[in-house]
């Protein structure tokens, strides 16, 4: 039997562990957008250039006109205003009268001297500077933000605020949701003729992480080292010793298995996430084999095979629909690891990635991407829902 003193304690704390249990499921219970496929294909993957895309030069407002400050109170100038020269007309004393003068005499000779001083300098008044600075960068803020957030079409199709350049993006930074609050990562970024690539993918209990480095020759990626890490240790690595014509792969931080020579003019060899990329500049159109790592191990990839098995599909976010081609990693035994869907209106980005390990499958979708520095799209989340991006 509980005592009446600690009822409303005991009350309480039930009450906040409903309250932290409710914010906890609200992640899981969010309504899964949708993935349909489209049976008559209607769009196609666009080629890009890797050629160095000129830097954007910034807009550089033109300095103010130099206007030499006045003098507070100054009196006015008196050279500057000569009044109209009026014949004299004789007139006797007490018929002048200096008071009579009109009134709209003294206003126009107030209007004129007006006139002059705002040809040297407008006064600022401090409602004007309120009127100059306020609501302007306020209001354009607003719109840029809303239109980032909602750049759908009439039809529902989510599109990039700007046309694309005939260049492949410099850099790309990609956020990714999935169910049970999984979230993630994608960094892709160029300098100069070398590239990396880092994606992050916080699943429960267990954070995996992908690292590559590489140069570019050409329109092609041509990988260096690729790291696996999982848990925040190193899982599997491979290093491609193009000097040697071979490729290093396994298990632990030193790769211990080889493969034999490899003409890598012949049969490129990629690791997992550049081949992704590779994909994506070069819209689908691949040599008709590849090897393809993932760390542990190294597969021959049948392209071929692959691009007859593309597939269009349609991501229902909630908030417009992105269109996709989804083009899967088979290995050995036809047993498919990964399957990537590429976004052919956000420069062929990597938009829906599944993954397939220990039997569990767990897709990731896109609801951020940003291009060259520029956002173009992001999920707006209804507010209350929990979301961890």
């Amino acid at each position: 039997m509980i005592k009446a003193e600690y009822r409303p304690f005991i009350i309480a704390i039930i009450l906040s562990l409903a309250v932290h249990i409710g914010f906890g499921v609200s992640g899981i219970i969010r309504p899964t957008p949708k993935l349909s496929e489209v049976k008559t294909p209607t769009i196609v993957m666009r080629q890009f250039s890797l050629e160095q895309a000129p830097p954007a030069v910034p807009e550089v407002a033109p300095p103010p006109a130099a206007v030499a400050p006045k003098p507070k109170n100054a009196p006015p100038k008196v050279d500057k205003y000569e009044p109209p020269v009026v014949e004299e007309t004789p007139i006797e004393k007490e018929e002048v009268q200096p008071e009579s003068v009109s009134e709209p005499e003294i206003q126009a000779e107030q209007s004129i001297w007006t006139v002059i001083e705002d040809e040297e300098e407008t006064p600022v008044t401090e409602e004007t500077s309120v009127i100059e600075e306020a609501p302007i960068v306020e209001e354009t803020s607003i719109i840029e933000e809303t239109t980032a957030h909602n750049n759908s079409t009439n039809d529902g199709v989510i599109r990039p605020q700007d046309t694309l350049n005939p260049q492949f993006p410099n850099s790309a930074k990609l956020k990714y949701e999935g169910p049970m609050s999984i979230t993630g990562n994608m960094n892709y970024q160029r300098d100069g003729q070398n590239y990396t690539i880092y994606a992050a993918f916080h699943i429960p209990f267990n954070k995996r992480e992908f690292e590559v480095s590489g140069t570019i020759d050409g329109n092609n990626l041509i990988p260096h080292t690729y790291i696996d890490k999982r848990k925040g240790k190193v899982y599997a690595s491979a290093v491609f010793d193009r000097e040697n014509g071979v490729v290093r792969f396994g298990q632990g931080e030193e790769p211990t298995q080889s493969t034999d020579a490899i003409d890598f003019a012949q049969t490129p060899a990629y690791d997992l996430f550049s081949w992704a990329w590779q994909v994506a500049i070069n819209g689908g159109n691949m040599p008709d084999t590849v090897w393809v790592t993932n760390g542990k191990k190294i597969y021959e990839y049948d392209t071929q095979n692959a691009n007859a098995g593309m597939k269009e599909s349609v991501f229902d976010t909630g908030e417009g629909k992105l269109r996709l081609l989804s083009l899967p990693f088979e290995r050995e035994g036809s047993s498919t690891e990964y399957e990537f869907s590429f976004a052919p209106d956000f420069a062929n980005v990597p938009a829906l990635i599944t993954m397939t390990a220990d039997g569990k499958k767990q897709t990731v979708h896109l609801i951020r991407v940003e291009l060259d520095g520029k956002k173009h799209w992001e999920a707006r989340r209804e507010i209350g829902v929990r979301n961890k991006d």
